[in-house]
């Protein structure tokens, strides 16, 4: 089961198209997300999103060892392809 997880904006630049947040799942780890958004051609925006993370307990650092470059690649895929439909979905609704 998925353990109570906190977000938080800390920060916030609209005028850049900047987000960040703080994530922090108490018993296993902290995440600081950067979100950073350009235009990439006519209707289209690139996101570059990094993550920061740090262990809080044993399994919190076992959490974050598994974040090898191949295992961030495949697991920021999954929520590219998310946010993806997401945008479709409400692109051909509107």
């Amino acid at each position: 089961a998925a353990q109570p997880t906190i977000w938080a904006i800390v920060g916030m630049d609209a005028e850049r198209f900047r987000v960040s947040y703080l994530r922090a799942a108490p018993e296993s780890h902290v995440a600081f997300i950067a979100v950073e958004c350009a235009e990439d051609g006519p209707g289209r925006t690139i996101a570059t999103v990094s993550y920061t993370f740090t262990g809080l307990s044993a399994a919190g650092n076992e959490y974050v060892a598994r974040f090898t470059p191949e295992h961030y690649s495949e697991w920021i895929g999954h929520w590219e392809a998310a946010i993806n439909r997401y945008l479709a979905h409400a692109t051909a609704s509107s």
